[in-house]
């Protein structure tokens, strides 16, 4: 698979290189159970306002702050960025088959494995239950985003091997394209555009959906859902599949 996402910042960050520069922007999560907070103690809760405490990824809060400095610097040398939404398919039929533990820790391999794949440059987040996103900058073209697209997924596929079981999963992807010198939205509305697209490839059945940033900011939105990608879904079991370890475990697509 080719690791370039444009013709700039190409530097993919490997699984064994995470040691440089990544605690600059996804602080380690915290080990040992979380806690509860006792009424009274508000000033305890400050540090995880700034990581997701599953995974050790930016909260949405955290990547839309850091997101609004990228789109600074982006003004100033006219680069584009590529803000992705991705929520995994039918991810409650793994709490409900195996449990909402065996689906945390799910969730936290996903995470792992997203901000493995991360040039240094990037931001990766949890915004929800089982949605993630990724700010990419200096992303050249469409053609190169979806690359990214592709990119993701594959790291999002698996398989986990978590409770002596392999997970193979699949994602739906929001994308959003910003013009050169990174637009004039703040970083709060492209965050909620890119969720609003992967929502929209949802209900359309894609696995993709790109908002077109470009298009007449008096029209409707427009959504990119290419036919090609559609695939049906049911809710609780396309998307997820799983098997006991075995060195031979597939699952469809």
């Amino acid at each position: 698979m080719d690791d370039r996402f444009d013709g700039q910042d190409t530097t993919v960050m490997g699984r064994r290189g995470l040691g440089r520069g990544l605690s600059a922007i996804l602080p380690a999560r915290p080990p040992g159970p979380l806690s509860v907070l006792r009424p009274g103690h508000a000033q305890e809760a400050r540090p995880a306002t700034t990581t997701d405490p599953l995974t050790g990824l930016l909260t949405r809060n955290q990547l839309i702050e850091k997101l609004d400095r990228v789109l600074a610097g982006a003004a100033g040398d006219g680069s584009r960025l590529a803000v992705v939404a991705l929520g995994l398919d039918g991810f409650r039929h793994v709490n409900l088959t195996h449990g909402q533990h065996a689906g945390d820790l799910l969730l936290r391999r996903v995470g792992d494995h997203l901000a493995a794949a991360r040039r240094s440059s990037d931001l990766v987040a949890r915004i929800g239950g089982d949605e993630f996103a990724v700010v990419c900058p200096r992303v050249g073209s469409e053609t190169a985003a979806r690359r990214v697209v592709d990119r993701l997924a594959a790291e999002v596929g698996g398989p986990f091997l978590v409770g002596g079981v392999h997970h193979r999963l699949t994602a739906t992807f929001g994308l959003v394209l910003t013009e050169p010198g990174g637009g004039h939205l703040p970083g709060r509305t492209l965050v909620r555009r890119a969720d609003l697209t992967m929502q929209r490839a949802k209900d359309a059945g894609a696995r993709l959906a790109v908002f077109d940033e470009l298009a007449d900011v008096h029209q409707a939105p427009r959504w990119n859902t290419s036919s090609g990608e559609r695939r049906r879904r049911r809710e609780d079991t396309v998307g997820t599949s799983s098997s006991p370890a075995s060195p031979t475990s597939t699952a469809p697509r």
